[in-house]
């Protein structure tokens, strides 16, 4: 039998069943292939060396892209998985904090878009002093035990040794002697070398070589990351967070409370935002579908929808980012879910004043923690970002890929206006959820609008103007010349 075929035989004999199969199989042809092909083309180009800098090069940005496209690859293959979303935002955010990744990034960037990253050969001239001798050390005698229990040939080597010592040291000094005057006539030699450098590199003493090979071992294991390889990315480590510790001084946890507060308060306004242009635009629409003469075909419409969509997907977006230099309802969720013990009970009843009875607070209370718990539940409130996550990945795909850029491999099948809604249903009602529990306030999310806002549609918008000629309504006369002929 042929021996590839055995090969094969015993691959599959190795695989687990069913279901795990088809995982590994992805697994091996993703991430992990494409950081091999990186590694391929950085070989290649430490095989042309400085010999051929042209085909160095174009090894060298080969692997730029190639490393680069680790992470695209990695969103492809597990962006379906839940939390996945969650986990790669914080190994993005340490990512963007390492300058090396930074500069291979940036470097794929002017690669694709303006040219090839230059990769000049510097040539490198030094002395070279060399190793001078300059002294040695003499071992003492190894002993095999007590002397009566050694053999005459050992007790002779060490009568030897010791009668033969000054001479031996005699000997050295003179070898010693004759070294240093022979190193002294050949150094210090000039050596010039010849390498490969980036330009622009924060690295500057460092070899291209060696500065790209750094970056795909930090791509196979990013520093600090204490869970395996980014690459080999199990679904034990979608969810690397770490056990956060409880904010102990009273002190520390009102100024926590009072920064959700802060925060809050702007993004409930966004969420009101959301439901009140949902709200305008199904009653516009209602009005067209109700007005049988405006069922014509119109740009305007096009431009309505098109404006519609992208403002509100955007705007969920910039709700749904796990950046930290942001404010977002995600990063709030997981702020609280971290450090329940922020919203005690104590803290929630006490916002129950006047002639709201404190029993309200208890009841409105454990509907966030179970019956006697003196925190909320963070099993809830995760629960609460799963949900949020699940509904707006494919609008936050279509933002990143339609809106916000023009991304080459665009989406095949665009959300639809129910995807949308059940993300804009989401954020109402967690809108109502969370101003009760960080604020005691049973508010609505769609605000009221005072005043007739219809208004302008029950007026004609276009006002059709009469041309002048035979049985047009004559000029109308000038009120001031008639005041003046009268003065």
């Amino acid at each position: 039998m042929d021996k590839r075929v055995k090969l094969v035989d015993i691959q599959l004999a190795e695989v687990p069943p069913s279901g795990e199969v088809e995982e590994l199989i992805r697994e091996a042809t993703t991430g992990r292939a494409t950081l091999a092909r990186a590694r391929f083309f950085l070989r290649q180009a430490a095989a042309f060396g400085t010999e051929d800098a042209v085909g160095a090069e174009h090894n060298l940005n080969a692997a730029i892209v190639f490393g680069r496209s680790v992470t695209f690859h990695l969103q492809k293959q597990y962006g379906h998985r839940p939390d996945f979303d969650y986990w790669y935002a914080w190994k993005e955010n340490d990512m963007r904090g390492d300058p090396l990744l930074s500069f291979f990034v940036e470097a794929r960037n002017v690669i694709l878009k303006e040219g090839p990253m230059p990769t000049p050969v510097v040539k490198m001239t030094g002395n070279v002093v060399g190793l001078l001798p300059m002294g040695f050390i003499l071992l003492p005698p190894r002993r095999l035990g007590s002397w009566y229990r050694q053999g005459v040939k050992a007790l002779l080597a060490e009568a030897w040794g010791a009668l033969s010592l000054p001479f031996a040291r005699l000997q050295l000094s003179w070898a010693l002697r004759r070294a240093a005057r022979s190193a002294n006539r050949r150094l210090p030699q000039i050596v010039t070398t010849r390498e490969l450098y980036f330009i622009g590199s924060p690295y500057g003493s460092r070899r291209a070589l060696d500065l790209l090979r750094d970056y795909l071992d930090r791509l196979d294991r990013p520093p600090g990351s204490s869970n395996g390889d980014l690459i080999m990315a199990r679904k034990r480590n979608w969810k690397p967070r770490p056990q956060s510790l409880p904010i102990q001084p009273a002190a520390q946890r009102a100024v926590a409370y009072r920064r959700w507060l802060r925060w809050w308060r702007l993004l409930f306004d966004d969420i009101k935002t959301i439901a009140h242009h949902r709200h305008l635009y199904r009653e516009v629409t209602a009005m067209i579908e109700a007005n049988p003469a405006l069922h014509v075909p119109s740009v305007f419409y096009d431009w309505m929808r098109l404006a519609y969509v992208t403002g509100q997907a955007s705007a969920i977006r910039r709700l749904i980012d796990w950046d930290k230099r942001t404010v977002s309802l995600i990063r709030l969720m997981e702020e609280i879910a971290s450090h329940p013990d922020v919203i005690s009970r104590r803290r929630f009843v006490g916002l129950y004043r006047g002639h709201l009875p404190a029993r309200y607070g208890h009841l409105h209370f454990e509907r966030f923690a179970g019956p006697g718990a003196d925190r909320i539940d963070r099993r809830l409130v995760r629960a609460h970002r799963r949900e949020l996550i699940t509904a707006q990945r494919r609008l936050r795909t279509f933002v990143n890929k339609h809106v916000a850029h023009r991304d080459r491999r665009q989406m095949r099948r665009l959300p639809t206006y129910a995807e949308l809604d059940r993300c804009v249903d989401l954020l109402e009602r967690f809108g109502k959820e969370y101003s009760l529990i960080l604020r005691a306030e049973g508010t609505s999310v769609v605000p009221m609008i005072m005043g007739d806002w219809k208004k302008p549609f029950r007026v004609p918008w276009i006002v059709e103007k009469r041309e002048s000629g035979m049985g047009s309504s004559p000029p109308a006369p000038d009120r001031r010349s008639d005041a003046a002929g009268r003065g």
